[in-house]
């Protein structure tokens, strides 16, 4: 009677082998394949336009942080006008305040490409001064007026309150006050050129 022949083994280069997918790429080996790329991470993030009422170490209102609000700098330029005028926008009427003073902060330890809003505590209890307690519902009411106008067609706006340390207060507080120095120096020189007494006027 005849044996059956033994059957035959694979070996590590016959057919029969199989292979795990992907795993005979090293750059594959640990990716997460769940993961978002990281052009889209920041894309979404140049996609949200964010209002941050910003607090100094004392608990007191320092002022907001505007980030990715390019389309709407003119708009918050205007919020620090010193014309007792009064901006309308999306539809909201903004009062003017006289300790208000906006800068371009390009780069400082809260972030870079800001726009800061800062209110000018020295000046808080002076008449037409910004009230303090109204700080968060102010950015609410600036972020409402974004919305209505449609000014970032469609994409996100968020409110996002921050608590300043010592060194971001100091970085911005190096802004304003130059800002503070530029002011007291054109006023200065607008007094010095104020208009003479008639008779002199008269002569020229």
């Amino acid at each position: 009677m005849t044996k059956a022949a033994p059957p035959l083994k694979a070996t590590a280069g016959s057919s029969n082998s199989k292979q795990s997918p992907g795993k005979n790429k090293d750059t594959l080996k640990n990716r997460n394949p769940y993961s978002p790329s990281t052009k889209k991470i920041v894309d979404e993030k140049k996609n949200v336009h964010i209002i941050k009422p910003l607090v100094r170490t004392n608990s007191e209102p320092y002022g907001w942080a505007f980030e990715n609000f390019y389309n709407a700098k003119d708009f918050v330029k205007d919020l620090s006008n010193r014309n007792d005028a009064r901006i309308y926008f999306g539809g909201l009427e903004f009062k003017p305040f006289t300790n208000l003073t906006t800068r371009w902060v390009k780069t400082s330890s809260l972030g870079v490409n800001l726009w800061v809003l800062h209110i000018d505590n020295s000046r808080s209890e002076s008449e037409g001064s910004f009230p303090m307690t109204a700080h968060v519902a102010y950015a609410n009411k600036i972020a409402r007026a974004v919305i209505e106008d449609n000014t970032f067609e469609g994409e996100k706006v968020d409110v996002i309150k921050i608590d300043l340390t010592e060194s971001q207060e100091a970085d911005l507080d190096s802004y304003f006050i130059t800002a503070l120095f530029e002011e007291a120096r054109n006023a200065i020189f607008q007094e010095s050129i104020q208009r003479a007494d008639s008779d002199l006027e008269d002569l020229i």
